[in-house]
């Protein structure tokens, strides 16, 4: 279970994570705050990974997903890299 509460008037965050085995709801928590702060400053927080071309490192390509669908995977895949 995640809990979140922000104090009134104040830039403090709490984020409690009681009672789970899921690593996961750490960087979810981390997500939801981001979320929050960020939108404020023109940032958008988003779940991806990202590699390069071997040698044009402007030909990039961002793969976005869900946890476990492959995005590190893809990105660090050498035979996949400059395609």
């Amino acid at each position: 279970m995640t809990t979140g509460w922000q104090s009134p008037g104040r830039n403090v965050y709490v984020q409690d994570l009681i009672s789970t085995e899921y690593a996961g709801e750490n960087k979810k928590s981390v997500f939801s705050l981001l979320n929050y702060l960020f939108p404020e400053k023109g940032v958008m927080a988003v779940h991806c990974s990202a590699n390069h071309a071997k040698d044009d490192p402007e030909d990039a390509a961002v793969f976005f997903g869900l946890s476990g669908t492959g995005k590190t995977t893809l990105s660090a895949d050498p035979d996949l890299a400059g395609r």
